[in-house]
């Protein structure tokens, strides 16, 4: 059995407000595997970007371990210094967000060339050839030197997974990334998960409020009120991957 590539083990946030605490995420426990495309369909408000904010570190979990498995280490997320995590997240996470988050004043392959310099595993030529193969991966190589104002919403969101890429991480994890586009657009961005996972191997961990896009992945599970449900397999077979 394929070690896991991410652990949650009893993780459990609870904010802290003016009306009271108010629990997040309760006692989460999953296992996602290497390849896989795994999707949390939940409610606004059920605790999906703050499970999200759990995995990449990004926020302290109140009770529990997230174990990551990736560069041959196993890593223990949340025991990591603020600066270990800012490192190990640019070796080993991409983040991929609703609202693209694309510098204006950068051209797109900028954007994408910035993640390699501030990490520093590539040199400037390395890293713009690196930056136009991941273009070209999301199918949008012949706008690499324009600024984002110029493209379109859809377009910018390739770019953001191209950004996601730039140092090649093992996983992704997408924030409502379709959640701002049209239905055609929203699908085409699928197909390009959908081939990082089936052809590059890379594990994809995505949440949406939309439970229509349960199918479209290889795994799928319920977020309610902070509580995973384990919905198991997909009702039918994923969507075959196509270019768009």
């Amino acid at each position: 059995m394929n070690t896991p590539i991410v652990e949650l083990k009893n993780v459990s946030k609870t904010y802290s407000t003016a009306a009271g605490d108010f629990p997040a995420l309760k006692n989460i426990n999953l296992k996602v595997n290497p390849g896989e495309f795994l999707g949390v369909v939940g409610k606004s408000g059920a605790g999906k970007s703050t499970l999200l904010n759990m995995i990449n570190g990004v926020d302290v979990l109140t009770s529990g371990e997230v174990i990551v498995n990736s560069n041959s280490s196993r890593i223990s997320v949340h025991n990591l210094s603020e600066d270990q995590k800012a490192l190990w997240r640019g070796q080993t996470m991409g983040v991929v967000y609703q609202s693209f988050q694309l510098l204006p004043m950068l051209t797109l392959v900028e954007n994408i060339t910035l993640p390699m310099d501030l990490a520093e595993n590539f040199k400037p030529r390395e890293a713009r050839e690196r930056a136009i193969e991941l273009l070209r991966l999301v199918e949008i190589e012949e706008h690499a030197d324009k600024l984002p104002a110029f493209i379109s919403g859809g377009q910018q969101q390739r770019v953001a997974i191209a950004r996601a890429l730039a140092n090649d991480p093992d996983i992704l994890v997408a924030d409502e990334p379709t959640g701002s586009l049209d239905s055609v657009t929203a699908d085409h961005i699928f197909d390009v998960f959908s081939r990082l996972a089936s052809e590059r191997g890379k594990t994809i961990i995505m949440v949406t409020h939309d439970m229509s896009l349960k199918n479209r992945f290889s795994r799928y599970l319920s977020l309610v009120d902070g509580e995973l449900q384990d919905s198991g397999k997909p009702d039918a077979s994923p969507k075959r991957s196509r270019k768009g």
